[in-house]
């Protein structure tokens, strides 16, 4: 497969600031190829974020056609430390920032919905079972 990237065209939250926290109630994104949804805090006080977001893949590349129109469930929950900060704490190397933050994708969810075809749900277990 080709590498592939998306540049984020609009961005909108909403959300409240209290006591350093931004609680983000709304989260819209959108690239040429992918839109979507969510919501998450973010914690100035220990760098830390938690969040949802609901990603529709609305446009994918010719590799991955099959998967036009899934809504992916992820949720990211960690720290937005540098690398820098993350090797004075004498964590060192990739493990360090994946063990400060890590996307997660609800399988169970994604794999409940009613509107997947019989070859993109093949497709995602076939996939799935590569990570496990």
């Amino acid at each position: 497969m080709q590498p592939a990237s998306a540049l984020l065209e609009n961005v909108y939250m909403a959300g409240k600031w209290q006591q350093g926290v931004y609680s983000a109630k709304q989260f819209i994104a959108s690239s040429e190829r992918f839109s979507g949804s969510g919501w998450g805090t973010y914690d100035l006080n220990t760098a830390e974020i938690d969040s949802q977001f609901l990603l529709a893949i609305e446009k994918p590349t010719q590799a991955l056609s099959l998967l036009k129109g899934v809504a992916v469930p992820l949720s990211y929950r960690g720290s937005l430390q540098t690398e820098d900060e993350i090797a004075s704490e004498k964590i060192v190397g990739k493990r360090a920032l994946y063990e400060k933050a890590r996307w997660r994708v609800d399988m169970a969810k994604l794999m409940a919905s009613p509107a997947y075809h019989p070859q993109q749900k093949q497709l995602i277990t076939s996939l799935s079972s590569l990570f496990q």
